[in-house]
């Protein structure tokens, strides 16, 4: 399936209110559009890539119907600047792709240790991911390792080396060289890529929290932490001082369930964390009112597993795979909600088989600065407008 002119002109477009008009690209449209409703209602797969199995993998296959066979997507990352999307799968493949293009460019193994939660560094040509398997023969700070992985060579330029248990999420900085950790060692860490050397480690102050999850503001001035039960705590990059706390829903407290997915907004006025099948929008921005116990959306994706949510470039709106009504796979989307109109529902783009999804994504990433989502399930699938929304461009450039 050939993404063709429609692939490259969406991945041209800037739609990054902050970043502006992007730089002149071969000739490609090159000017900011400003995603609306129209926008988002038409947006439909323009790639979708198969995912080769490992051949040299033991543990990645399944048992089962020919689906549970094919390695399925652990996560998704795009550079900030470059072209370029990275996907590692459970058969501990790395995939590289030029979204420009719609085309896979590179793969490499990370077959002894696994690799997921991938991140790309500052670099296009580096990446960090944490480890997904153990070696018996390997202690278990070796097991968990973080590894920063030159893709240009193929070789391990560090590894990042003090979680006893597995590593469950990564934040890389957008400003910086400084990444955070956490880890079912209860363990959260702030590495820097220039050192070895943990920078600072701490457990949140909450006994209760056996998976905490971290995600960092936009800009390096503060991070939270989710904990279990739906809880976030927001800290000073400065001091590591928690300087506040969101409560969560109380109904949740006594089952105690993790924060699967959390981040931040690109402009760091809101927080959003998924807990079972909601995911909670909170109101962060400076001088706004802060409420430690009710979110300001509450999102159903009917979705109990682990899905992924973004948000676009211009905090416009909120996207999340989403069971809409039942269990068969006409019921399967990618949910749109405006963050702007009450949370309300924007569109469900429809998820089919033959469009590259027999079940709802667990990873879902907006192209910084481009009008292209991608989507991992058992296949990674790039969404751009369609032909009719894109042919009216010239006339929808904001």
């Amino acid at each position: 399936e050939e993404a063709g002119g429609v692939l490259m002109m969406a991945t041209a477009k800037a739609t990054n209110s902050m970043a502006g008009t992007m730089e002149p690209d071969d000739g490609f449209y090159n000017e900011a559009i400003d995603l609306d409703h129209a926008w988002m209602k038409h947006f439909i797969p323009g790639k979708v890539f198969d995912q080769t199995p490992n051949t040299n993998d033991q543990e990645g296959g399944s048992a089962g119907g020919h689906h549970e066979q094919i390695p399925k997507i652990e996560s998704l990352d795009f550079h900030q600047s470059e072209q370029l999307m990275v996907s590692v799968t459970t058969d501990a493949a790395i995939r590289i792709y030029n979204t420009r293009l719609g085309q896979q460019v590179k793969s490499f193994f990370s077959t002894k240790y696994g690799a997921s939660a991938v991140q790309f560094a500052h670099h296009p040509n580096c990446i960090i991911y944490a480890s997904s398997r153990n070696n018996p023969a390997e202690n278990d700070e070796v097991n968990n390792a973080i590894r920063y992985h030159s893709l240009y060579d193929n070789t391990y330029i560090r590894y990042f080396k003090a979680h006893q248990d597995q590593v469950l999420h990564l934040s890389m900085s957008h400003v910086s060289d400084r990444f955070l950790s956490s880890s079912k060692d209860k363990y959260v860490m702030l590495w820097d890529l220039k050192s070895d050397k943990c920078q600072h480690r701490f457990q949140p102050n909450e006994r209760s929290c056996l998976r905490p999850c971290v995600a960092l503001d936009p800009m390096d001035r503060c991070f939270a932490v989710g904990l279990d039960g739906g809880g976030i705590k927001l800290y000073d990059m400065r001091n590591f001082n928690a300087f506040h706390t969101i409560h969560g829903n109380r109904e949740l407290k006594f089952s105690s369930p993790p924060v699967s997915q959390l981040k931040f907004s690109n402009d760091g006025n809101w927080i959003a964390a998924s807990v079972q099948e909601f995911i909670y929008v909170y109101d962060i921005k400076p001088g706004g009112k802060m409420d430690a116990e009710k979110p300001t959306y509450t999102l159903k994706t009917g979705s109990a597993g682990k899905q992924e949510f973004c948000f676009t470039p211009n905090d416009k709106y909120l996207l999340s795979g989403c069971h809409v009504s039942g269990d068969d796979s006409e019921d399967k989307s990618i949910r749109i909600w405006s963050m702007e109109n009450d949370g309300d529902v924007v569109t469900d783009l429809p998820l089919h088989t033959h469009n590259g999804h027999w079940d709802v994504p667990s990873c879902i990433k907006w192209g910084p600065k481009t009008a292209l989502f991608a989507t991992g399930c058992h296949k990674a699938v790039l969404w751009v407008p369609g032909e009719e929304i894109a042919e009216g461009t010239d006339k929808m450039v904001a």
